[in-house]
């Protein structure tokens, strides 16, 4: 086991959720130009066929993924992030060979390594994804030990 303290800044909060969107972003890229297409295709049917609904209802729903999805998590996830940081700057890390353990004045939550779906380097901070979210540990608080135990229990099994 390995015990440490982090002290996180907004800057680093705010630059790992947004490599935390980008990634999930790119890797759902395929559903994007697939949508992309299906949007096409609907305004060259709209081109051959100007009474169409199809083409309204398509450019809508297009438009509100456009308008409200992206901007949401872009925007949402990084001042979460900052706001997180401004309440609990700094936090007390505990990795183990079965789990990590983090804990701030206000709360303590573990996992267990099988939560995380992988690890993802950084030069500033490391990212822990889960399924739907994320945690993040700046790298110039974490220990050489530590990291390498981080590394080894995550490597694909």
């Amino acid at each position: 086991m390995e015990a440490f303290t982090v002290t996180d800044d907004e800057t680093t909060a705010s630059a790992a959720a947004r490599a935390y969107v980008w990634r999930r972003f790119r890797e759902r890229a395929w559903l994007y130009i697939g949508g992309a297409m299906m949007f096409g295709a609907a305004l060259l049917y709209f081109w051959n066929e100007p009474n169409s609904q199809v083409f309204v209802g398509v450019f809508a729903v297009f438009l509100f993924f456009l308008v409200s999805y992206l901007p949401i998590f872009y925007f949402a996830f990084p001042h979460a992030a900052r706001r997180m940081v401004r309440r609990a700057p700094s936090r007390s890390v505990t990795v183990g060979t079965d789990k990590i353990q983090i804990a701030t004045n206000d709360a303590s939550v573990g996992l267990a390594w099988d939560q995380f779906t992988g690890l993802w380097e950084y030069p500033d901070f490391v990212l822990l994804p889960l399924r739907y979210g994320y945690w993040w540990l700046p790298k110039r608080d974490i220990p050489a030990t530590a990291l390498d135990l981080i590394k080894r229990s995550l490597a694909p099994r």
